[in-house]
């Protein structure tokens, strides 16, 4: 998924949010002014995503679920946060772990090289990006 989306998602789920609460659309400048971790924290709090409408890459999905039924173990590394994340490691029920933003970090780009390295290793993975933040 390329930077563009994630605005579009981000967007999206801001108007879901101002929708179900217009006087809402006065704390996301503050939210973010505390940090995009926060922010995501408190939008996800609010708004309820369907996480089986989510536009995934379906070839992509395929390979990964191949991957798990041959034993591959699969985690889950996303800048979304962890509310979220954890519904869809969820609903595709293929990885075993799952790292996301939450507790003030916002894990995109070095921060979520620095934690998959700190959990796996410096060579004991395969990356699959859909940012080029975090190439």
């Amino acid at each position: 998924m390329c930077r563009s989306r994630w605005h579009a998602r981000s967007y999206r789920s801001s108007l879901v949010l101002i929708k179900n609460n217009p006087l809402l659309i006065f704390a996301i400048p503050w939210w973010l002014f505390k940090g995009k971790a926060y922010l995501k924290e408190q939008i996800a709090k609010r708004v309820s995503v369907d996480v089986s409408l989510l536009p995934y890459n379906n070839e992509f999905l395929n390979y990964l679920k191949r991957e798990h039924a041959s034993g591959r173990e699969l985690i889950l590394a996303t800048a979304t946060h962890r509310l979220i994340a954890e519904k869809i490691a969820e609903h595709l029920g293929i990885f075993s772990r799952c790292f996301a933003t939450e507790n003030g970090i916002n894990l995109s780009g070095a921060r979520k090289r620095e934690k998959i390295i700190s959990e796996l290793g410096e060579r004991n993975f395969d990356y699959a990006a859909n940012d080029h933040v975090d190439l």
